[in-house]
């Protein structure tokens, strides 16, 4: 039987009806009235646990909890509750297990609860369904070697790939993939990915042997797990010092904020903040932890570079920046480059460092971004000539000179994995460093670094694992810059700890903003005014101060001149379920397409336009549809298509939201609302989604049906009126 419940549940049908709360409803109810927990079929649960539903809604809600939430249920046909893991996760549901900030749990339990969470991570990411597959059809071995390399000799393989079209291979150069073939599993970096052709490059240090039909390649985040679980294992041990900013976060008392001593920083580093930027200047520099909310086009990472460039005035100091994906920390070094090249024209190599992976060749061509010896200098000179070697033989005959400029991509490849080792060994030169959250986990040289300060933007992506992580051994300052009324950790396992991010960890949410180490950022200056009234009155409370009140040149341009928001529907819309189990919908990528050939029409200036939808199956069809479009170069590459997940921190002057979802399926019967736009989820979803869009908001689709006739209770009141709103911008045709 389950404990006794913190407090009395007497309903009979959930308060609430997203996932999460259907699956609280199912424990607090069985809880509650002390039901028989021996093992039952799916419609027996459901009749006992939804007694005020028909036979067909309370399996299809048991069918959401039991998809959701598996992990807490026994495996078999005939199922029960798993009740020591439910309490072990869902301590706060029970009495004398409620963890208040005064008695949060001790930090040996709170290790092993942390250690057993990932464990269960890295089991649901092993898991098959979970895993992405592919099937290998053919491949190609040759080997290689550069001569002039520390790299040993090893095997070039090109192989095609068998991809579903909803499925969005993650391939970047230096992924690690394991490739299993007759002999076993064997782990091969990634060269590169050719979508058009579906061949995908990569070098092994073995020789693999491949037998049709049963020779597949995985990618997987287990390598970051277990990099994760090594880092808690560390810190388990080796304890955290009640010293420490962190240890405030593990005992729950991020309250008792104290100041920190430091020389005087000079005044131009602040001076062109407004006075809530400022404010939050001032408090991270001061205090040993800050939070700065930042909405949408606040100023975040403007505020944040100012933030890191007063560090770094700081001689004796060092900081550590890091952000979710590589995109981010490009786009946050990019802005401190823009105030370096301004402030310090003749900055020496080796005060700043981008660690890990960058594909921006601003970047990779700044010189002091990167720790400096005559062996990296030599490296880097190699690179570049391969590089001009590649678009050497690109100008002859990209076809003809295919397997050279493999062989070269490959050397490139491996030369940057030199350089990456050799610039970690210099690491410790570095006043500051920029890096991945996954990169810095995974890497010894930085994980040993000393650092003095932490800075994690997009924070409300950060869970509980992550930051002891990064923040094990910080001295002085914890920074977490972000937005909770964002898109929050990502996890298979639907546990808190790993669900729960570091703002709502510190009692953080849009109730509760008297935290005295929170500090808001309140000037809206990247969208347009009706864009932010949008967004202002449900995910902010009114509290954000637009500044853009005329609409420009972008507002004008067709599809929709003179018109800030638009909403397109499509009447002969129908959703299609994948094999991958995503969702398309061919019409309404269809009228994306159309909108994107007006653009190219008539645009009249560089703009950036961003493509976005919650499906990575429909982000792949258009993808694949645009690249059928041959659009020219110059507008091509003013395009990005995306998921909304992929698009959190990024902007762009013109916004396609295509919905999918609508009434109908492909066969004729009615559709539901897809689950990724239930509960407090789908909220933040639309709100990232609007909140990309500097002058031009286009949805594509249903919104109508969204606002009204929507069947189920999987979206929330605030959802179902946001979709209200915006059908009062419908395209009357």
């Amino acid at each position: 039987m389950f404990p006794i419940l913190a407090q009395t549940y007497n309903h009979k049908t959930p308060q609430g009806h997203s996932d999460a709360d259907l699956f609280e409803h199912c424990v607090k109810y069985t809880a509650s009235h002390r039901l028989d927990l021996s093992p039952k079929n799916h419609q027996q649960w459901a009749n006992l646990l939804f007694p005020n539903d028909n036979a067909n809604n309370s399996a299809s809600k048991m069918s959401r909890v039991k998809y959701k939430y598996s992990l807490y249920f026994t495996p078999d046909l005939l199922y029960t509750f798993d009740v020591q893991l439910i309490v072990q996760n869902y301590p706060q549901w029970f009495a004398g297990n409620i963890i208040q900030p005064s008695t949060y749990p001790s930090t040996a339990q709170l290790f092993i609860n942390v250690n057993k969470a990932i464990d269960q991570e890295i089991q649901q990411s092993l898991d098959k369904r979970n895993l992405e597959a592919y099937r290998v059809l053919k491949w190609e071995e040759r080997p290689y070697k550069d001569s002039n390399s520390e790299v040993r000799d090893k095997y070039i393989y090109s192989a095609s790939i068998l991809v579903n079209e909803d499925e969005d291979p993650h391939f970047r150069e230096g992924t690690k993939i394991r490739v299993k073939d007759y002999w076993g599993t064997h782990v091969c970096e990634t060269i590169e990915y050719d979508y058009v052709e579906g061949i995908l490059h990569f070098t092994s240090v073995n020789t693999l042997s491949f037998h049709p039909g049963s020779t597949y390649i995985y990618v997987d985040n287990s390598f970051i797990l277990e990099g994760l679980k090594s880092r808690i294992y560390h810190f388990s041990q080796q304890g955290i010092s009640k010293d420490l900013p962190l240890y405030k976060f593990i005992n729950g008392t991020t309250r008792d904020i104290i100041d920190v001593s430091h020389e005087e920083i000079p005044q131009y580093i602040s001076s062109a903040l407004d006075h809530s930027q400022k404010k939050a200047f001032d408090a991270a520099l001061n205090k040993d932890i800050t939070f700065i909310w930042g909405p949408p086009g606040t100023g975040k990472s403007y505020t944040l570079a100012a933030v890191i460039m007063g560090l770094f005035q700081l001689k004796e100091e060092r900081t550590v920046v890091c952000c979710v994906s590589n995109v981010a920390v490009d786009q946050l070094v990019n802005k401190v480059v823009d105030n370096l090249l301004e402030d310090y024209p003749d900055i020496q190599s080796g005060n700043f460092y981008r660690a890990g992976h960058s594909t921006d060749e601003r970047i990779i061509g700044t010189d002091f971004l990167f720790p400096s010896d005559e062996i990296t200098r030599n490296l880097r000179s190699r690179i570049q000539k391969n590089k001009v070697r590649i678009d050497e033989l690109t100008a002859e005959d990209k076809k003809a000179n295919a397997d050279t400029i493999i062989e070269l991509k490959a050397i490139i490849k491996d030369l940057r994995v030199s350089l990456h080792n050799r610039t970690d060994y210099l690491v410790q030169q570095s006043r500051v460093v920029f890096s991945t959250i996954s990169n810095f986990v995974l890497s010894e040289k930085l994980h040993k670094s000393d650092f003095d300060n932490l800075i994690v933007d997009e924070a409300s992506m950060l869970a509980m694992p992550s930051l002891i992580a990064l923040a094990g051994k910080v001295k002085k300052r914890i920074i977490l810059v972000g937005d909770f009324q964002q898109l929050s950790p990502i996890a298979l396992v639907p546990n808190p700890i790993l669900t729960e991010n570091v703002f709502s960890l510190c009692d953080i949410d849009i109730e509760n903003t008297n935290h005295p180490a929170l500090h808001l950022l309140l000037e809206q200056r990247r969208s347009q005014e009706m864009i932010v009234d949008l967004i202002n009155a449900p995910f902010y409370k009114g509290r954000l101060i637009p500044t853009i009140h005329r609409k420009n040149v972008v507002v004008e341009t067709p599809p929709f001149v003179d018109r800030v928001i638009s909403v397109l529907p499509i009447p002969d819309g129908a959703v299609r379920f994948t094999k991958g189990g995503t969702r398309q919908n061919h019409s309404s990528a269809k009228a994306v397409m159309e909108l994107l050939d007006s653009l190219c029409k008539n645009a009249t200036m560089e703009m950036s336009i961003g493509v976005i939808t919650p499906y990575r199956g429909q982000a792949n069809l258009l993808r694949a549809l645009k690249a059928q479009r041959n659009y020219p170069q110059a507008f091509d590459n003013m395009v990005r298509i995306g998921t909304v997940h992929t698009f959190q921190g990024s902007e762009s002057d013109i916004i396609i939201f295509d919905l999918v979802d609508c009434e109908k399926k492909e066969n004729g019967n009615d559709a539901n609302v897809g689950k990724i736009f239930g509960g407090p989820e789908g909220e933040q979803l639309l709100n990232v989604a609007i909140s990309r869009a500097r002058h031009k908001f286009i949805i594509v689709g249903a919104v109508g049906w969204f606002a009204d006739h929507a069947p189920g209770n999987a979206i929330t009141p605030s959802t179902r009126q946001m979709m209200r709103r915006l059908n009062q911008f419908r395209i009357m045709k």
